[in-house]
């Protein structure tokens, strides 16, 4: 699919999940993520870089890990709150579906069509996966059908707060908050800088960074 030439930016190997060697990506982004956690396969989208949409034929729930995982990948912006949207995708019926499922999702992502609602025919998503391996060239997954008067599009919301340079979701750990900039950093991540000395030195308050 990326090298069909769309304008949608993503589509990094999951395995760089291992390594925390995401890169980030500014939207329109689609991704395949792997949680080690639980052994599973989802596919991620953002429109903007402010909100993902997290497509999850599990419909479970949105881990510390995938938040995570997200945050690598989304860019900093100029809003320190990204929101994480679960959407109402079509649940696997076994515990092996997973990454089909989020193949899925991606290609119909892709060519700009929704997803929630959609019931996929399970039965030939495997055997059409393989023809476009064969083939080299990805095309429409089988669906059943398409019905949008009975499903909630939103499963789940809920808002990260980004912290430092790092862009990391914060999550109760120490951080300082700069009087010039009014952010939040880890005093770890500013090593060797002027607000880092002044944190581990003198613990003079306040503090004013240079971004």
């Amino acid at each position: 699919m990326k090298a069909e030439g769309l304008s949608i930016k993503g589509f990094q190997t999951p395995l760089l999940v291992q390594a925390n060697q995401f890169r980030q990506c500014a939207a329109p982004m689609l991704q395949i993520l792997h949680e080690k956690g639980r052994e599973h396969w989802m596919c991620v989208f953002s429109e903007h870089d402010s909100c993902v949409y997290v497509y999850d034929s599990l419909n479970a729930e949105i881990l510390t890990e995938t938040v995570e995982n997200l945050c690598r990948i989304v860019p900093p912006s100029q809003e320190s709150t990204v929101t994480v949207r679960l959407m109402n995708a079509q649940r696997q019926r076994n515990s092996t579906d997973c990454g089909i499922y989020a193949c899925d999702f991606m290609e119909r992502l892709a060519r700009g069509e929704q997803v929630d609602g959609v019931t996929f025919d399970s039965a030939q998503l495997r055997p059409h996966f393989i023809s476009c391996l064969r083939d080299k060239k990805v095309t429409p997954f089988p669906v059943l059908r398409v019905t949008y008067a009975f499903r909630k599009g939103v499963l789940k919301q809920i808002f990260v707060d980004l912290v430092c340079v790092c862009h990391k979701p914060w999550m109760g750990e120490l951080v300082v908050e700069c009087s010039g900039c009014n952010k939040y950093f880890h005093p770890n991540c500013l090593h060797g800088t002027r607000m880092h000395q002044l944190i581990t030195t003198f613990l003079q308050f306040p503090m004013q960074c240079t971004w």
